[in-house]
């Protein structure tokens, strides 16, 4: 048994709409949950105006009945409200004047327009810019918040803290992957994990306003945490089986990460190999229920392709986003002559607080996929009883090992 997903919709088209196959009959779906999810996604310092035009709301139109899933596939639907600003350039149908109107010849510098227009032999961006735009990521944090609510059933939890915001600023002195020495209570932690205190907002805030005023734009680099995770996710058997792997898919598939780590990651390179790893202790571990522990965490809860039961901690760098003012210089494929392309497309000065949900939302999508793949079952009691009985089973042998020191 497993996840698979899709998402399809253009930032400005009717709709962004999204299909999630492999959860299990009798998952309980939170509609003011998931709502408030994609609530998360448009809030931040830095955002665009096309926050304050959407409102976005997730329809599910399938697969759930009475607020609990039936076994079949979940669509959603998000609609664009900003549709109507675009309906004849966006209209479905032929409109006979849209190829003068709307034509867009001028690829912006650092968006996929270019690439794109070659790919797919196109004279008109517009067809390429709307589809790679981050609007489209509401949908990724609506299907993710069904896997988090998924995950949330087994006692898991995701959640993400700022590592650093712009060039220069840094918000956490201490960004080492956390071990579950460090989280203790998993509600609690998931309450006030990353929360930024009064003096990080004004640094972030000031940031941010100078970019504005320079017409620039700034980045960041984003750790997101899932505590709770049971021991056993992922495989040693094949490359893209291993969860790592998979992670860094999903992460780097978000739009503008550039980058990605697992654990403690780059700074490995720079350790020799005694301090390197994570030593084992004789100590219950309440989280993963073993009668051992770890002293560290810098595998980032991940040895071998396969979760050890430490949190699963991923980094992910995002790079400035590409629109600025005025525009980086271009070209017209109409003309084959260098332009500065007219302003108009809305954008944030930042997304990086934005960017954050959406990781959430793809770290808590292939957890639960690798979850399904282990548990398997076709209601949530087949995959409570699995669960039971492969954490029973730890958890004995944890007892044993603990009366038996």
């Amino acid at each position: 048994m497993t996840l698979r997903w899709m998402t399809a919709g253009e930032s400005h088209g009717p709709a962004l709409v999204g299909i999630i196959s492999g959860f299990p009959a009798g998952l309980e779906i939170d509609f003011d949950f998931i709502n408030s999810e994609l609530a998360r996604r448009q809030q931040g310092i830095g955002r665009s105006e096309r926050q304050q035009i959407e409102s976005d709301r997730a329809e599910i139109i399938t697969g759930v009945r009475s607020g609990v899933t039936i076994g079949s596939p979940i669509a959603i639907r998000i609609e664009n409200r900003d549709f109507e600003n675009w309906r004849d350039i966006m209209s479905v149908e032929s409109v006979e004047y849209i190829k003068e109107i709307a034509g867009y010849t001028f690829p912006r510098s650092g968006h996929a327009d270019l690439a794109g227009m070659l790919k797919w032999g196109l004279n008109d961006a517009r067809n390429v810019l709307e589809r790679a735009s981050g609007r489209t990521t509401a949908m990724t944090v609506a299907i993710g918040a069904i896997a988090k609510l998924y995950l949330m059933k087994f006692g898991t939890y995701i959640s993400n803290r700022l590592i650093e915001y712009g060039p220069e600023l840094l918000v956490v002195d201490e960004d080492k992957p956390l071990s579950n020495r460090d989280i203790g209570d998993g509600q609690e932690w998931l309450q006030n994990f990353g929360k930024l205190n009064t003096e990080q907002v004004e640094k972030i805030t000031r940031v941010v306003e100078n970019a504005r005023e320079a017409g620039d734009t700034v980045g960041g680099v984003i750790q997101v945490v899932a505590a709770a995770v049971p021991p056993g996710l992922g495989s040693i058997a094949m490359p893209d089986e291993r969860l790592d792997a998979r992670l860094a898919f999903a992460v780097m598939g978000v739009p503008g990460i550039k980058a990605v780590e697992i654990g403690a990651g780059m700074d490995q390179t720079y350790m020799g190999g005694k301090e390197a790893h994570d030593e084992y202790a004789i100590a219950h571990d309440p989280f993963a229920k073993k009668w051992y522990s770890r002293m560290t965490n810098l595998a980032g809860g991940i040895e071998g392709g396969i979760s050890n039961g430490e949190p699963i901690c991923v980094k992910a760098w995002m790079k400035p986003l590409s629109t600025v003012k005025p525009p980086l210089m271009s070209i017209d494929v109409s003309s084959r002559s260098a332009v500065q392309p007219p302003g108009g497309e809305r954008s944030d000065v930042s997304a990086v607080e934005s960017a954050a949900v959406v990781l959430e939302a793809v770290v808590a999508l292939e957890l639960a996929k690798a979850h399904r793949e282990k548990f398997g079952g076709d209601s949530m009691g087949d995959v409570e009883r699995a669960v039971e009985g492969y954490m029973g089973w730890i958890e004995g042998v944890a007892g044993e090992s603990v009366d038996d020191n």
